[in-house]
């Protein structure tokens, strides 16, 4: 299966189980996850935004360990790369850099199996989270954003609208491999820029988004339906790994 973009109004999911925390005047309102997992490693952050059921994100911290991470970085270093490509019109995908710019990289069969594992391992828990019966999850794809890389708002699936494969995508998965930050650091796998953002279509402000901030080995998980963006790498390279479970 492949990854779809999609332009559409993301229907109405499930209550989130995200709740608003005040800060105090001044402050931006962050989102405290009521589970068992911590926020520790990754930000969410909040801009104009008066629906507090929006979006329901589920953040696994340390998903893979830190030898796991440098291991998979080894391998997308020296990997066969192509062009990612996007989906909506038809089953085979187009390289269009207007909407999509990124890498796609081909690591070892046992590398991509290792993922696979660990992602059906997590299956149950994360149906259970969003209330869903999923059964299977789509081959990942090991991302490489360079400088000037981004992805525009889209939606991966379960829109209801159309007739591709990608519909039956239900929940989405992105594993961060690298450290996002608000200025250049010295030091490898560092990157600024290349947010994943999701975009509340219904809201009235324009600022309707939450920033993600990208941790390594840090697991999001979310609605497939949810608009989503990658915004412009402006320094160094982001790495990730994206992944749909059916």
């Amino acid at each position: 299966m492949n990854c779809s973009t999609r332009w559409l109004r993301p229907r109405r999911h499930a209550i989130a189980r995200l709740k608003r925390r005040k800060r105090g005047p001044g402050t931006r309102n962050d989102f405290k996850l009521q589970s068992q997992t911590e926020v520790a490693h990754t930000i969410l952050q909040q801009t104009n935004h008066d629906d507090s059921t929006w979006p329901d994100i589920l953040v696994l911290k340390d998903f893979l360990d830190q030898s796991l991470q440098q291991q998979i970085l080894s391998e997308m270093s020296v990997a066969e790369a192509r062009a990612s490509v996007v989906y909506g019109g038809g089953a085979a995908g187009i390289v269009d850099e207007a909407t999509r710019r990124s890498l796609r990289l081909t690591p070892s069969s046992q590398t991509r199996e290792m993922v696979v594992d660990r992602l059906r391992a997590s299956m149950a828990s994360i149906a259970k989270h969003f209330e869903a019966r999923l059964s299977e999850c789509e081959e990942p794809q090991f991302l490489r954003y360079q400088e000037g890389d981004f992805f525009v708002a889209h939606q991966d699936g379960n829109t209801g609208l159309l007739r591709l494969d990608t519909e039956r995508r239900l929940v989405s998965t992105v594993i961060f491999l690298s450290h996002e930050t608000d200025s250049p650091e010295p030091g490898p796998n560092v990157h600024c820029g290349g947010s994943l953002v999701f975009i509340n279509l219904r809201a009235r402000s324009e600022d309707a988004k939450v920033r993600i901030v990208a941790r390594p080995g840090t697991l999001i998980a979310f609605r497939s339906e949810t608009t989503h963006e990658v915004t412009p790498v402006t320094y160094g390279e982001r790495h990730s790994i994206v992944s749909w479970y059916c």
